[in-house]
């Protein structure tokens, strides 16, 4: 048995509704579910909540020391991920010569 493809004719308007409502679909499954009031840092609110700089911040993503949730071109993280990366950093003190 064969596959048959049909090709339909679509007004603009039409389509506009179909992306539509595949979008409406699609977007939600993106965003990161929030449970109870969770909140979401950005890099910059993140790096200062854990008192590291913004590379040292990219260091621990790569490490996978702290976990990022993509959002497009965003990048977030949530307020236990963040806890859970503060406690387990080590805190060196450094002595002066």
């Amino acid at each position: 048995m064969k596959n048959v493809n049909t090709i339909e004719i679509v007004s603009p308007a039409d389509l506009r509704e179909i992306i539509r409502e595949v979008i409406v679909e699609e977007v939600p499954k993106l965003i990161p579910q929030r449970s109870s009031g969770e909140k979401y840092y950005t890099r910059k609110e993140a790096a200062k909540r854990a008192r590291i700089t913004m590379p040292t911040l990219d260091k621990y993503i790569q490490e996978g020391k702290i976990k990022a949730h993509r959002l497009g071109r965003r990048v977030l993280f949530s307020e236990d991920e963040i806890k859970k990366a503060i406690e387990e950093m080590p805190f060196i003190k450094y002595k002066r010569g």
